[in-house]
């Protein structure tokens, strides 16, 4: 099995430090639990799966959409043309509209996607605890082993 090369790291500078150097498990462990890479991507995942249940939520809100138009506009009717302005009229538009769109129905999408989303977080947290115990397993078998090391030497 391959070590992480920051735990070989840390038992070579225990090993090299001497006797009166080295820190108890229980400090090198907490550590470990805070700086070690690959709890703190696991730790990442767990938080990328938070925002997967917010975007999955999304479609069960109403949809807002705002439309605007605005220019010159040339009107040339009978009536123009029977005033007193002549046979055209310039003039600018002004166009607004909103409309809100509620998904009523859709065949349990949402709310499948939103289950899916949850499941995923759920098993982003077991590999958090997975992954903390092999480090933290690995961290443990590096320091018995630099312990054995001092001994021998």
């Amino acid at each position: 099995m391959i070590r992480p090369i920051a735990t070989i790291i840390a038992a070579g500078s225990l090993l090299w430090s001497g006797g009166a150097g080295a820190n108890p498990l229980e400090k090198e462990l907490a550590s470990i639990l805070v700086d070690h890479p690959q709890i703190q991507g696991a730790i990442k995942n767990i938080e990328a799966a938070r925002y997967g249940i917010e975007r999955a939520r999304g479609p069960m809100f109403p949809r807002i959409t705002v439309t605007g138009d605005t220019g010159p506009e040339v009107v040339d009717s009978p009536t123009t043309r029977a005033s007193e302005y002549g046979s055209e009229v310039a003039r600018t538009h002004i166009i607004g509209g909103v409309t809100v769109t509620q998904n009523v129905f859709n065949g349990f999408l949402t709310t499948t996607q939103l289950r899916t989303a949850a499941i995923n977080k759920a098993l982003t947290e077991v590999t958090l605890r997975g992954t903390t115990q092999q480090v933290l397993f690995e961290a443990i078998q590096a320091y018995v082993d630099v312990l054995k090391q001092k001994r021998l030497i």
